[in-house]
């Protein structure tokens, strides 16, 4: 029989304190779910599931020590650091994300 050892893990310090200052800043609340670690015993093979972020019920996805936030998968990548995160909103299934850094705005239509 397969037995699945679940790990849970701690959200890295750093990334948890730019995600609330960015939300305190936007006025909105975001709730953080611990991401884990998934082995199957007596095997080498592992799963990492990331720490979910959920703002204005958007799912954001996010791994410790990692430069990119994945927007509710993981082919929708935005680096961290070159994004400060202004406005939030949905309109019709879209998301857009306003950038200070490059003044820019991103589009993922889903």
């Amino acid at each position: 029989m397969v037995k699945i050892i679940k790990e849970d893990l701690d959200i890295e310090e750093a990334l948890k304190k730019k995600l609330e200052f960015i939300c305190s800043f936007c006025n909105t609340k975001c709730e953080i779910k611990k991401g884990s670690i998934r082995t199957i015993e007596r095997t080498n093979l592992s799963y990492i599931e990331p720490h979910r972020i959920i703002i204005k019920d958007i799912t954001f996805l996010a791994f410790n020590y990692e430069t990119n936030i994945y927007i509710e998968n993981l082919s929708n990548k935005i680096l961290i650091k070159d994004l400060n995160i202004i406005y939030l909103f949905t309109n019709k299934n879209i998301i857009t994300l306003i950038s200070l850094t490059h003044n820019y705005v991103l589009n993922f239509i889903h």
